[in-house]
């Protein structure tokens, strides 16, 4: 599942105006998909990714319950069916910690990826240290045209 969205979306960004434009401008095809497409097919795929590691644990259960393998998955089917609330808290507890930091990662991978999710964080990051609102409503100046030069004049943007 993984690598059908990873194909689809690569085969999507080689098609787009940006592909074409640096085709046009002679790069080699080699370059245009590493450069240009994969960063942009990378982003459904780590999302995919995220998603599919939190539903590992819960196709654990079924497998081993089929095959009669041992492991996480049985412990859990078995205590549902013996109503062990507390390894059957343990086992929620546990899985949704691995789908939380397996989201966080995803979360922390953009904008390594994503050129766009970088500039952005680096904005607020930039913005934040200076301690500048993004955008003021009101801004103030000094009125040199006025007969008072103290004086200064709000006007909206």
């Amino acid at each position: 599942m993984i690598a059908q969205v990873f194909t689809r979306s690569l085969n999507v960004a080689i098609n787009e105006a940006y592909s074409a434009t640096a085709f046009a401008k002679g790069t080699p095809r080699f370059a245009v998909v590493i450069r240009h497409a994969l960063p942009n097919a990378l982003l459904p795929m780590l999302t995919i990714t995220g998603l599919v590691v939190g539903q590992l644990l819960s196709g654990t259960v079924v497998t081993e319950t089929v095959f009669s393998r041992p492991g996480l998955g049985r412990v859990i089917a078995s205590a549902v069916s013996q109503q062990d609330i507390p390894v059957v808290l343990g086992a929620v507890l546990v899985g949704a910690a691995l789908y939380s930091i397996s989201n966080l990662i995803v979360d922390l991978l953009y904008p390594l990826v994503d050129p766009r999710q970088r500039t952005r964080f680096a904005k607020q990051s930039r913005l934040k240290k200076e301690h500048v609102s993004p955008a003021p409503d009101l801004k103030t100046r000094k009125d040199k045209d006025h007969d008072n030069a103290d004086s200064t004049v709000e006007y909206s943007v």
